[in-house]
């Protein structure tokens, strides 16, 4: 292993990582946001001011955007490339660097298709169909591309 590729492993660990935590926190959230959408009062503001706070997010947020508002939310979190914490940026991130590695493996395929999966995605539709099944199914392809990295480069054959 050269000197480079442990940074750029980490690198990737920390964007799969920052992934599968913010997958894991909307999808704590999503019952809520559908609610929301229903329901307009100053209650909403906070609860989901203090929601991008936590995921270090809010002024991000804020310049974006301007005005709280759950859908929105989700946009910034899940497609919003500009903000590293979104599963897009992360997918991506991660995608970059078995890029930069140069081997023909299965799980650079594996990434590919993620990223394109959910840069080609409409927000609208998966709030229809089902935010919980989108965020689970994140998750799992997530776990899936991690095992597949190992056992592409760590593990002995």
């Amino acid at each position: 292993m050269r000197r480079v590729e442990p940074f750029l492993f980490w690198e990737m660990g920390t964007a799969l990582e920052r992934a599968e935590n913010t997958a894991r926190l909307i999808l704590a959230r999503s019952d809520n946001l559908h609610r929301a959408a229903r329901r307009d009062d100053g209650f909403d503001y906070y609860r989901w001011g203090t929601f991008l706070r936590s995921a270090n997010s809010y002024g991000a947020y804020r310049q974006l955007y301007g005005d709280v508002e759950p859908v929105l939310v989700a946009d910034l979190l899940i497609l919003n490339t500009q903000i590293p914490r979104s599963l897009l940026s992360c997918i991506e991130d991660a995608t970059e660097v078995l890029r930069t590695l140069k081997r023909e493996v299965q799980c650079a395929e594996m990434a590919e298709r993620l990223a394109s999966e959910i840069r080609t995605m409409r927000l609208e539709r998966v709030l229809r169909s089902g935010l919980t099944d989108f965020l689970i199914d994140f998750q799992k392809q997530v776990h899936a591309l991690s095992d597949q990295i190992r056992a592409d480069f760590i593990m002995v054959r």
